[in-house]
């Protein structure tokens, strides 16, 4: 039966629910959802019951976006019929498709319990699995979905993802490879290769999955920053830089990516070009530890003494009990001769930290500048018991020693 005869058929009070389920999915299929849905709903009402309609009208519902009507729908075609896998199948995926994935595994293994072999019910079940952080289950519906399609890249892919999400590395890198085997152009299979591989400490190798990743798209800022990662672990500061500032190009905002860049830009001695960057971070993030550390390393090593107490003042304010902050802070102190309150620093160092040769070094200098000199001298012999070689803390001793005996 044509449309245009069924449509006449419609006009008149004898159109059956056979053709108005012809001619709704014949609307359906041409895109006129709102016309389907009606044709749909006058079936339902001469044959309430109508499964199929139900099913019909889900489908329709999905199509145009209305999830909550979709699934009402296709708990109607399950309480009409039951003992059908695809209508249990329909609402598990309408379910996951609103995140409500407890609801979609219960739908999906009902459809399993039905019919074990019914088409892409693993694959959809592994990613609700997945979705709710159940690796071990969802790999096991991937290998059971692989088993029966073992030429879909996307099933590789989704096992390889719930194999990394495991730190099961080297298998996820495997899934990942044979996702990239069967499509080449498949980028984030490459990007995840990349992450396995890092994880695995095979930096260039990462870096090559990155190359591809960023040949397929260029403005994939994450890749660039992945990458310049790699290039960090194999202290290339120059190339990572490159990498940040691409990240950056891209995404103004990316806050790693300006950690790391100040990170690059701190190992190639660019102080000025460093504090721009943990400001940067500092303004996206007020609370980023590690951008006022380094901001006050920079700042030190631009002889900016107090913006560089300042800026370990913030990160002691943030981590009381990190040891490396308060000696930072007690270095810049002792560069402004303001000896008491380096004094106060190293005591709060060595309490976090008994051994820290810093703080001892830091201490004795404080101590010897206050004519302390008898305690200053048992700092840097607390150094030469931790370690004997220490040759600055031999000349301190000795230049201490003499200036003792002098006073005698």
């Amino acid at each position: 039966m044509s449309v245009e005869t069924m449509s006449q058929a419609l006009q008149t009070e004898t159109a059956t629910p056979q053709d108005l389920l012809h001619q709704g999915l014949a609307l359906s299929q041409e895109g006129d959802h709102s016309a389907a849905i009606a044709l749909f709903e006058k079936l339902l009402e001469q044959e309430p019951d109508n499964a199929i309609a139900w099913n019909e009208k889900g489908n329709v519902l999905v199509d145009a976006g209305d999830f909550a009507g979709a699934i009402a729908s296709f708990e109607q075609a399950v309480a009409a019929q039951p003992e059908e896998p695809l209508y249990h199948y329909s609402l598990g995926w309408a379910r996951s498709c609103v995140g409500e994935f407890e609801a979609a595994i219960a739908s999906f293994e009902q459809v399993l319990a039905l019919q074990s072999d019914f088409p892409n019910v693993h694959y959809s079940l592994g990613l609700s699995y997945y979705a709710t952080q159940k690796y071990e289950a969802a790999i096991g519906a991937f290998t059971h979905a692989l088993e029966a399609h073992p030429g879909i890249a996307d099933i590789w892919y989704s096992q390889g993802l719930a194999l990394q999400a495991s730190k099961r590395y080297e298998g996820a890198v495997k899934h990942f490879t044979r996702a990239i085997e069967l499509n080449s152009e498949f980028q984030p299979a490459f990007n995840c290769r990349g992450l396995c591989l890092m994880a695995l400490g095979d930096f260039n190798a990462a870096i090559n999955s990155f190359d591809k990743a960023l040949g397929l798209n260029p403005e994939d800022a994450e890749a660039w920053f992945q990458w310049a990662q790699c290039k960090k672990r194999l202290d290339l500061p120059n190339d990572a830089l490159l990498g940040y500032e691409k990240a950056l190009g891209i995404n103004p905002n990316y806050l790693e990516a300006a950690y790391g860049r100040g990170w690059a830009l701190l190992k190639l001695a660019d102080w000025a070009g460093a504090i721009a960057s943990f400001d940067k971070v500092v303004e996206l993030d007020p609370n980023h530890f590690e951008a006022w550390f380094s901001r006050g390393v920079a700042c030190k090593n631009q002889k900016q003494f107090e913006a560089a107490i300042e800026s370990y003042d913030q990160a002691i304010a943030l981590r009381p009990d990190d040891h490396r902050a308060w000696a930072n802070r007690s270095s810049a102190l002792i560069s402004l001769k303001r000896f008491e309150e380096a004094l106060a620093s190293c005591d709060k160092v060595l309490e976090l930290k008994p051994d820290d040769l810093n703080a001892l070094n830091n201490r004795g200098n404080a101590l010897f500048h206050l004519n302390h000199l008898e305690d200053a001298i048992a700092c840097f012999e607390k150094i030469l018991e931790i370690n004997p070689s220490d040759a600055k803390a031999k000349q301190n001793r000795s230049v201490i020693v003499k200036r003792l005996q002098a006073s005698i």
